[in-house]
C-alpha cells in the first residue's frame, strides 16, 4: 500500500470515528456510545491497529490505539468511553501527520522474512496450529488466542468428566482436575515432592491461563499485537504438551 493510499484509509477511519463521537448521548449519570455504534467502533479499532501494523511494522500508534481501546472499556458498563474515542482520534491524526511529513516510513519498512512465522508454527503443538494459524493469518489475533484456550478447556473438561462425572469449567475445572490432592488428571509422580510441585505448578498455569487470558478475551473485545498473540500460543502449546504427557 502506498503512503497516499494509507492516508486515505486512515482519514476515512477518522471520519467514521468523528461520526461515532457526535452520536454519544448524555444522561444524568453518564455519557454513552450509541448502541449501534458500539460494535462498529470495536471493529474500527481492530482494523486500525492491524492496518498500522501491516503498513508501518511494529509502531507506537497501533500500540497506543490498542491500549486506549482496552482501558477505555474499564468501567462498570463495559462500553467505550467518550474520552477513549477522542484519544484514539488524536493518535490517528498524529499518525496521518507523520506519514504526510515522511512517506518513507511506509515505503521503507523492512519486510519480515517469509519463513520466520513458519518456524514459529513448527514449534507449536498441533492443536494450537490447527486453531490459531488460520485466524492469525486473517489478522484475528485475539480470536486466535481465545479459540485455542477454549479448546484446551474443552479437552480438560472431557477428561475430568470421564473420570469424575462432574461438569466444571474454567479455573474451577483446572484446580479440581489438576489438584495435587487426588487429581483426575495426573501429570507427574505424586509420591515425590518434585512430582507434587510439578502438579501444583501446572495446576496454577492452567487456571491462570483461564483467568488471565481466556476470560478477558471472551468477555471483552480486546485488541492485541501479533507478537503478544504468539506469546500466548507458546503458553497454550506448553499446556497442551503437558496434557499429552499425563500419566
Amino acid at each position: 500500500m502506498s503512503p497516499a493510499e494509507l492516508i486515505e484509509h486512515l482519514e476515512r477511519y477518522e471520519h467514521d470515528l468523528l461520526g461515532i463521537l457526535s452520536r454519544f448521548t448524555e444522561t444524568r449519570d453518564r455519557i454513552s456510545i450509541d448502541h449501534n455504534d458500539d460494535p462498529k467502533y470495536r471493529q474500527i479499532v481492530q482494523e486500525l491497529a492491524d492496518l498500522l501494523n501491516d503498513s508501518l511494522g511494529r509502531n507506537t500508534y497501533a500500540h497506543s490505539i490498542a491500549t486506549i481501546a482496552n482501558e477505555g472499556v474499564s468501567n462498570f458498563f463495559q462500553s467505550p468511553s467518550f474520552k477513549s474515542v477522542e484519544d484514539i482520534i488524536s493518535v490517528l491524526r498524529s499518525a496521518i501527520t507523520r506519514i504526510k511529513r515522511n512517506p518513507d516510513v511506509v515505503a521503507q519498512q523492512p519486510t519480515r522474512p517469509a519463513n520466520q512465522i513458519d518456524q514459529v508454527w513448527m514449534l507449536l503443538h498441533p492443536s494450537v496450529v490447527a486453531l490459531a494459524k488460520p485466524r492469525f493469518e486473517a489478522g484475528h489475533y485475539a480470536d486466535a488466542v481465545e479459540a485455542i484456550l477454549k479448546e484446551l478447556n474443552s479437552v480438560v473438561k472431557l477428561l475430568h468428566r470421564a473420570a469424575a462425572n462432574e461438569e466444571l469449567d474454567g479455573a474451577p475445572l483446572m484446580r479440581k482436575a489438576f489438584t495435587p490432592n487426588r487429581p483426575t488428571i495426573t501429570l507427574d509422580d505424586l509420591t515425590t515432592e518434585t512430582g507434587r510441585n510439578i502438579q501444583q505448578g501446572h495446576m496454577d498455569l492452567f487456571a491462570g491461563a483461564m483467568i488471565g487470558v481466556r476470560n478477558p478475551k471472551a468477555h471483552g473485545n480486546i485488541v492485541i499485537t501479533p507478537e503478544r498473540a504468539i506469546h500466548h500460543f507458546f503458553l497454550a502449546s506448553l499446556l497442551f504438551h503437558k496434557l499429552d504427557e499425563r500419566l
